[in-house]
């Protein structure tokens, strides 16, 4: 059996004490929450998914097309498909697209498109198709910038994104500072020589 010294039994309780309040707290909150939920119901509404919701995936014709670009012309829809495609991921950029294009459009119904309407085939870029798939879902919350990959973000996030102005490299030297190392180093190389 151990046995606490007073000090630690009293830093014990005390600890206790803290943690009963903080729960305590975290448990109203909760039930605000729940009560807020019960009371409006529609603001808790869930977007169903694109491919859910939309049955005809992936388009072989002209009608299936036509009924996607009405689909997608509700903003709501758009916004939420947007976020759908973002999750796809893919390694690249060039994998993204292949990946969201394989799943939405067939290669054969594909092959009747080009970007600018080349070769006599059908103009791609007008279509709300294209706009889902070159939007930008991803937005910077500090300066509202958007990015289309994940890992692009990240790196805004970490690198260029620099709240109150203050950067992450600063010279030892003078006052400078810069949110790259490179730059640092070649900041460096350029004043002490």
């Amino acid at each position: 059996m151990t046995y606490f010294s007073g000090d630690t039994l009293a830093k014990l309780i005390k600890q206790q004490v803290i943690t009963r309040q903080i729960l305590s707290e975290v448990l109203d909150e909760v039930q605000k929450m729940k009560q807020v939920s019960n009371t409006n119901p529609s603001t808790s509404t869930e977007v169903q998914s694109i491919f859910a919701a939309f049955q005809h995936f992936p388009i072989y014709s002209d009608e299936t097309l036509n009924l996607l670009e009405d689909y997608l012309s509700e903003k709501g829809r758009f916004k939420a498909a947007i976020t759908e495609m973002s999750k796809m991921g893919g390694a690249s950029p060039y994998d993204f697209m292949k990946r969201c294009l394989s799943s939405i459009i067939t290669n054969g119904f594909a092959s009747q498109f080009s970007w600018l309407g080349a070769k006599k085939k059908r103009v791609f870029r007008q279509l709300k198709v294209a706009d889902l798939l070159l939007a930008e879902p991803i937005t910077c919350l500090k300066c509202n910038r958007s990015y289309q990959l994940k890992s692009t973000f990240k790196r805004h996030l970490k690198f260029q994104c620099v709240e109150s102005n203050t950067s992450s490299f600063v010279c030892r030297l003078c006052p400078h500072s810069c949110n790259y190392r490179s730059n640092l180093k070649s900041h460096l190389f350029h004043t002490q020589n």
